[in-house]
């Protein structure tokens, strides 16, 4: 545990003092690329969840019984802690750009796109992968995508 440790400290360190190099070198980021950073942080985990629901749905369909092994099991566990991760992320975000008053993508957008995420948690909660989950998932990815540009143009 000790080895661990001291490669995370030597990893932020190292992090830390490429950080101090990277903002003398350049100027300080813009209100944008800031929005943007985050919703593509979002944009990015989401992805992941999706390509993972994927593979997870085939497998549970190619299999005989169509039952959930300890693998599988292990897999929707990921897949759901990242979900609940992103709905945290972005009811951050949702809150601070509302309270900016910035308009990137209407916050009734925002808001629609967090439900869509919420339910998708509650699917993977009953260990639904199915073809309906991965359509709310794929709408959630498109919204991202495009919140990403506006982001850039609005802010």
């Amino acid at each position: 545990m000790f080895k661990s440790h001291a490669l995370f400290a030597s990893l932020i360190a190292g992090a830390m003092g490429l950080s101090a190099l990277a903002s003398r070198a350049q100027p300080g980021p813009t209100k944008g690329s800031v929005v943007s950073d985050s919703f593509r942080k979002i944009l990015v985990i989401q992805i992941k969840v999706h390509d993972g629901s994927k593979v997870l749905h085939q497998i549970i369909e190619s299999s005989p019984d169509k039952k959930l092994g300890p693998q599988e099991k292990k897999v929707f566990a990921e897949l759901l802690a990242k979900q609940k991760a992103i709905i945290v992320e972005m009811t951050r975000l949702n809150e601070t750009l509302n309270m900016m008053g910035v308009a990137v993508a209407f916050p009734e957008v925002r808001e629609e796109v967090l439900a869509d995420m919420k339910r998708i948690q509650s699917r993977l909660e009953s260990n639904d992968v199915g073809l309906a989950a991965q359509a709310v998932q794929r709408d959630i990815v498109d919204s991202l995508q495009e919140m990403v540009q506006l982001s850039l143009k609005k802010c």
